[in-house]
């Protein structure tokens, strides 16, 4: 009778260990849509409570975006917040020189730079550097990336999206997509710079919700419960349903079609002001979610059973079981595409679009008059924005507010004031002329 073997270091519920040094940096680089948001936005939320325990999570915002694509030379911009610059990288260093206490850094773009500029960013840190990466199913993360291609303007179908990126490659050819998935690349990269025992992987698992917190809080030192904040409200960010991904599809069909939209115009009023406001509204129960077919699901578990392989032989701690990477997940039952679109949700992408377009016209009316008037010393208007820290909440209340008026009256009301906005901006400049 033969012994057991050992159990693998891939256990389910296996721990991270001691907590990172307390002078080190914990570096959360990824990956994309496996909880990066929930923990940057737990963390944001208990900043000061943080620094108390001994973690200083820099900054002010919600993430470390912009240190992040400027230390790799990008210029990534989304609306309402500007694209990273040199002294982003910069100033996140200086906030952190000399600090005692454990650095917490966080965003999902780290993941994909390449190794010198992941070599750049151990080297600039000047201190001990632990990276964690989180991890989930990847059958189920199809839905998820297809509707961020919707959001950046893609009018692919689900289908379509599907047949490109899993489908047969030309020679040398590299999507995106093969690259944010190749996680054993990844966690190959960071390892080779910081070493296998400072890389630390957790695996998400529906099971065991309350992992991906629990660990953060013990990789800091933390006592239980304190990134465990409510994620509901203004901190959501759930994923869009079939019909609200098929409605976005169709809205970038007929943009497309057009012709008559600049991509600064669609990222202003869609991304800026649509998409936000269709994501504050809560769906229906009625509301599916996106699954992708069955052939879909096949391919990605054994892309992912690829993964797990070559992950386990890379020697970092693993929180969690990495065969959950693999495991399959419900397809779609049949081949029907989504054709009708729910009325909440049709209400709340057309009111986010006019009262984008009513707040943009608002500041350029003030721009314009600012730049008219020859009275330097007059008190300047200040423009209204939406708070940060609850925009989203703001949004649920109108959205809720306004369920029971139609859609005709809601966007007839909202266009008048648009319109009179912009005929006071149009006539402005004329009387100023004349006067």
């Amino acid at each position: 009778m033969t012994s057991s073997p050992p159990v693998p270091a891939r256990a389910a519920g296996a721990a991270p260990g001691a907590p990172v040094p307390s002078s080190a940096v914990l570096l959360h680089a990824g990956m994309p849509k496996s909880g990066t948001t929930a923990i940057q936005r737990a963390a944001t939320a208990r900043r000061a409570e943080l620094l108390e325990h001994g973690v200083n999570y820099p900054g002010t915002g919600h993430n470390h975006s912009q240190a992040s694509t400027a230390v790799a030379g990008q210029r990534r911009a989304r609306p309402g917040v500007a694209a990273g610059s040199d002294k982003h990288w910069a100033r996140l260093l200086d906030e952190i020189r000399g600090e005692e206490r454990r650095v917490f850094l966080s965003h999902e773009f780290f993941a994909e730079h390449p190794v010198e500029v992941c070599r750049r960013i151990v080297t600039e840190l000047d201190r001990e550097v632990h990276v964690v990466l989180t991890m989930r199913n990847q059958a189920s993360l199809l839905g998820s990336a297809w509707q961020q291609t919707l959001k950046q303007g893609s009018s692919a179908s689900f289908e379509e999206w599907l047949r490109t990126v899993l489908g047969e490659r030309a020679p040398g050819q590299v999507l995106p997509f093969d690259l944010r998935t190749d996680l054993a690349g990844i966690v190959s990269k960071w390892a080779s710079l910081v070493g296998p025992s400072r890389v630390t992987v957790i695996v998400l698992d529906r099971a065991e919700p309350e992992r991906l917190t629990e660990s953060f809080e013990d990789l800091l030192d933390l006592p239980r419960g304190l990134l465990g904040v409510d994620l509901g409200g203004d901190l959501a960010n759930r994923s869009l349903t079939a019909s609200e991904a098929e409605t976005l599809r169709q809205m970038n069909v007929s943009l497309h079609s057009s012709g008559h939209m600049a991509r600064k115009d669609f990222r202003a009023l869609y991304r800026g002001g649509g998409i936000d406001r269709l994501l504050a509204r809560e769906p229906g129960r009625e509301e599916a979610s996106i699954q992708a077919p069955q052939w879909a699901v096949d391919a990605m578990v054994e892309r992912a059973k690829d993964q797990v392989t070559r992950l386990a032989e890379l020697g970092v701690r693993v929180v969690g079981d990495l065969d959950v990477l693999a495991r399959p997940v419900p397809s779609a039952t049949n081949g029907a595409g989504v054709s009708t679109t729910p009325i909440p949700a049709a209400r709340a992408m057309a009111l986010g679009i006019l009262e984008r377009a009513l707040e943009l016209a608002a500041r350029d009316e003030e721009r314009r008059a600012l730049e008219l008037t020859t009275v330097r010393s007059a008190p300047r208007r200040t423009t209204r924005r939406r708070p940060r820290g609850s925009s989203r909440e703001q949004l649920r209340t109108s959205t809720r507010a306004t369920e029971d008026i139609p859609l005709r009256v809601l966007a007839m009301a909202t266009a008048g004031r648009v319109a009179a906005r912009l005929r006071r901006l149009v006539r402005r400049p004329d009387r100023k002329k004349g006067s």
